[in-house]
């Protein structure tokens, strides 16, 4: 086992920091930082605890190509035989104002610091629930969301919720702020019933602290109903969000943020529900608005223009839905890179498209490369994951690839059926999708 022995003062007290963070891979910057010395003089004692199998180099495919060092498991039994005495209140100091001002750091750098901020996570999580460190977890959690990293940031929302609810009180503005950035972290991840449990309680305390027309109020009406219809309640969502829509124009005005995105959710459930010809009007006129009062290339913006180009490809105007996915892939290819799944939406986009000219080659292929990226970056149950898979098997079976289509779609529906529950229209869909190529095949 490695020892702790005959090593350097620069070489102790690093591994000492190294053991107060958590045990992932820290960045190289936090530890230059934390350890107060010159650069060279960090790497000559990071060097030693290398040679000393106290600490190893993780590949940089695993860390997004950030620089960054391990402390590994025997030193960290080392390490816990010697915390019979208490660590030193400098190492602790430390370590903490290393993290603080490294995470300001990446968040200045903006993309270029989204893989370090990933890395970042598991060891600011660690920081203590204290109003102090408030704004640290809210800076990294909302790179993190940037970055389409909602998994990552979870843990950092809900500690922010934590603090705020015990400094200021379930109802206090901020509170309810933290509240609604965590639903939305758990929509992004998929998971639509816890976020409707916390959206429900925000919008109970919104009606308490804020009355019926504040635009937090309106705003939680709004996300309320939307994820209701993610739910599968789809009609009862579209009735509700055209009422709100109405409440928002009336109290906020036609170009209010909060009335841009109840109407692009509103058309986007039209356009599901099989009614393209309302949901284009509404998708139109929020994209004026957001482009006047955002920008062309707002995430906002490209939002509304992707929904357009899905409501278009619904009402059979293939080529202009082409165009419109093909622009705005362009766009999020430069901002946001390949793999963001904001990106893969607008590649789900494309492929639906091209299956829908029917260019099924084509779409499938594009619809195999989504399907791998988002199992990667979403995991294989995540809701988009469980509809690229549904719409890979609907492109094979374009391409008369029975065999393959059906295997797909029972693994669609088994899956669906578990995340979704039996009675969703997701669910629905996928049943009738297996059993409409199963009868094909056997006719």
């Amino acid at each position: 086992m490695p020892s702790l022995e005959g090593l350097s003062a620069d070489g102790f007290r690093l591994v000492r920091m190294l053991a107060q963070l958590a045990p992932a891979p820290v960045p190289r910057v936090v530890l230059t930082a934390m350890a107060g010395r010159p650069a060279a003089q960090v790497s000559a004692a990071l060097d030693e605890l290398c040679r000393r199998h106290l600490t190893e180099l993780p590949a940089p495919a695993s860390t997004g190509g950030v620089p960054a060092v391990a402390l590994t498991s025997p030193a960290r039994v080392a390490i816990a035989a010697l915390s019979a005495t208490t660590t030193p209140e400098d190492v602790a100091v430390a370590v903490t104002a290393a993290l603080v001002a490294t995470v300001a750091d990446v968040a200045a750098a903006g993309r270029e610091g989204w893989a370090t901020a990933v890395l970042l996570a598991p060891h600011v999580s660690g920081l203590p629930l204290t109003e102090a460190y408030r704004h640290t977890r809210t800076t990294l959690a909302e790179l993190l969301a940037d970055a389409g990293r909602h998994h990552a940031a979870l843990p950092l929302r809900r500690s922010a919720l934590a603090i705020t609810e015990h400094e200021l009180g379930p109802d206090h503005e901020h509170t309810l702020s933290s509240r609604d950035d965590v639903a939305t972290t758990l929509v992004l991840g998929g998971r639509y019933q816890e976020a409707r449990v916390l959206w429900q309680e925000n919008l109970a305390g919104c009606l308490r602290t804020l009355g019926p027309d504040h635009e937090h109020t309106l705003s939680g009406r709004g996300d309320l109903a939307s994820v209701d219809a993610l739910l599968g309640r789809r009609e009862e969502a579209a009735t509700a969000l055209g009422e709100i829509l109405a409440d928002c124009e009336r109290i906020l005005g036609a170009e209010h943020l909060v009335t841009s995105v109840c109407r692009n959710n509103l058309a986007q459930l039209l356009d599901e529900l099989g009614r393209p010809g309302e949901a284009i009007p509404l998708h139109r006129r929020t994209i004026a608005v957001l482009e006047r009062t955002s920008g062309p290339e707002h995430q906002d913006t490209l939002i509304s223009r992707s929904n357009l180009a899905l409501a278009l490809l619904g009402a059979g105007d293939h080529d202009q839905a082409l165009a419109l996915h093909r622009e705005v892939l362009a766009v999020r290819l430069r901002l946001l890179g390949a793999e963001h799944p904001d990106t893969l939406t607008s590649s789900h986009g494309l492929a639906l498209t091209l299956a829908g000219a029917g260019r099924y080659e084509e779409s499938a292929a594009l619809h195999r490369e989504v399907l791998a990226a988002r199992e990667r970056v979403l995991g294989p149950d995540h809701p988009y994951t469980l509809a690229s898979r549904h719409n890979l098997a609907n492109a094979l079976a374009g391409q008369g690839l029975a065999e393959e289509s059906i295997a797909l779609h029972r693994a669609s529906v088994a899956a669906t059926e578990r995340i979704h529950g039996p009675e969703h229209p997701d669910t629905r869909a996928a049943r009738a999708a297996l059993a409409h190529v199963s009868g094909s095949r056997r006719r």
